[in-house]
């Protein structure tokens, strides 16, 4: 190690190792990413190593049953360092109990940031849960199975994030009412949500500084939405300037209600940059008053997969016919709401005040 490292006090040591990692995360892939990057640290000395552990356990992450019962077993003293459960063990009938990230979350005290996908999750509601201590929260491909226990108690959530709950759960309108969720400021609702979900997250508009909502699916509008198609932008017509819509694929003009063009932010998603670059030359057309267009930065680096994939020089010239601004996004797949259109709210508050 190099002697202007040997020699930095602790607190230095322990900063640059942190600003060296990956961004936290609740995403899987992206939490394992700062995962393997502190495992490889801390092969660099028995100092590195000894100062890494410490932020190695503040995330725990869960693939199988083996590693949720190694967690149960582990000492008090361990299971207190960890600040963040990541759970994606895939649902089993037979170890259901295992599974369940109630029962993982119960054995970590600490533990204020959570996310649970593909599994049959079991979330309590009651004034035990250990839930009510989250500060954040991301349910991602899973199915939650709600149970109520009254009283009910508010839940000391500020970031939520519900992504690809196809279906809603029983008893989700009472258990999750506003008044439930009084911390709640940042709500992602998104991946094919079902719909009434999608309007339950309109009910809480006024109380979020930011709100992400997923539009259509890759098959255009999906059908779980179409019945609302007309008045899915209406019910947050009272925030739409605070509402980021996800694009993942643009309907057909011929089927795009009118009140497309009253949304002010939009965020392309997971499509080809083609189908990209045909939505950036209608955008004019059917989005009529936006202000702004999020789009990730791979489209202006990966290049063209096939003979007729649209090429990065075509899809810039395609931003330029937009009249709304363009910010660059780092990825749109983000624990919440997406971290750009964060601070481009904040920012425009900011100069208006």
């Amino acid at each position: 190690m190099p002697a202007l490292l040997e020699t930095l006090p602790t607190e230095l040591l322990i900063l640059v190792i942190r600003l060296s990692l990956p961004p936290e995360s609740l995403v899987l892939d992206a939490a394992q990413l700062r995962r393997d990057a502190l495992l490889t640290i801390s092969f660099v000395n028995k100092r590195i190593r000894h100062l890494a552990k410490p932020l190695l356990r503040e995330t725990v992450i869960l693939r199988s049953t083996t590693e949720g019962k190694a967690v149960r077993v582990a000492s008090r003293k361990l299971r207190a360092q960890a600040r963040s459960l990541v759970l994606a063990i895939p649902h089993e009938p037979s170890t259901y109990p295992e599974t369940t990230g109630c029962a993982t979350l119960e054995t970590l005290p600490s533990v204020r940031h959570a996310s649970i996908a593909r599994d049959c999750v079991s979330l309590p509601m009651g004034e035990c849960s250990p839930f009510r201590r989250l500060k954040t929260l991301r349910l991602a491909n899973c199915a939650p199975r709600l149970t109520l226990s009254f009283p009910l108690r508010a839940f000391a959530l500020t970031h939520l994030a519900l992504v690809g709950l196809t279906q809603e759960p029983r008893t989700f309108h009472e258990s999750m009412h506003p008044k439930n969720l009084p911390a709640l400021r940042y709500l992602r609702v998104s991946g094919g949500a079902d719909a009434a979900i999608v309007l339950w997250a309109a009910e809480l508009a006024n109380q979020l500084v930011a709100c992400q909502v997923g539009l259509c699916e890759s098959t255009g509008w999906s059908q779980s939405h179409r019945r609302y198609a007309g008045g899915l932008v209406p019910e947050f017509s009272s925030a739409l300037d605070k509402t980021l819509f996800e694009l993942t694929t643009p309907p057909a003009a011929a089927a795009a209600p009118p009140q497309l063009g009253k949304i002010r932010y939009l965020l392309l998603t997971d499509q080809s940059r083609d189908m990209a670059t045909a939505f950036l030359a209608f955008c004019p057309i059917q989005y009529t008053s936006l202000d702004a267009v999020f789009i990730p930065r791979k489209y202006r680096i990966v290049p063209a997969t096939t003979s007729c994939d649209t090429s990065a020089d075509a899809f810039l010239d395609a931003i330029k016919t937009l009249r709304a601004k363009v910010v660059w996004v780092e990825d749109w797949d983000t624990d919440f709401v997406v971290p750009e259109f964060e601070r481009y709210i904040a920012e425009k508050k900011r100069r208006a005040a």
